[in-house]
């Protein structure tokens, strides 16, 4: 089934939530590259750390744009972006391409899922039932 914008709807059934009641997505890759994202709502945007971005083989990475602009984090701290590129990412075996920042964001997280991604692909979980 294809939505309106032309996308797949995307069932976050590969969601787990660790102790402090975040949500971590399990099995995907961001150009063929296995990555672990939050899931942010609250985050506007999508981005890969820019370190997983630069452990990436030359034919990984797609061609990113600059984009130095600034942002500002959940916890206040503003962070510069590095630059943004259309990024394959893969949730099981659904692939949708995707303007992904890449920017310098804690060493614990390979990226951030955010509610950009989440609203383009019509992702939703439900509590009871995964649809």
């Amino acid at each position: 089934m294809v939505n309106r914008a032309g996308c797949n709807p995307v069932a976050l059934e590969f969601l787990t939530m660790d102790q402090d009641c975040t949500y971590q997505a399990e099995c995907k890759e961001v150009q063929g590259r296995e990555v672990n994202f939050l899931i942010d709502t609250g985050a506007n945007v999508t981005i890969i750390n820019s370190s997983i971005y630069e452990q990436m083989s030359d034919l990984q990475k797609p061609y990113s744009e600059p984009a130095s602009q600034q942002m500002k984090m959940a916890e206040g701290k503003c962070i510069q972006t590095r630059g943004v590129g259309n990024m394959d990412i893969t949730i099981y075996d659904t692939e949708v391409k995707h303007a992904v920042l890449v920017a310098e964001i804690d060493k614990a997280i390979d990226g951030i899922l955010g509610f950009d991604f989440l609203q383009r692909n019509q992702c939703h979980r439900c509590w009871d039932f995964y649809i």
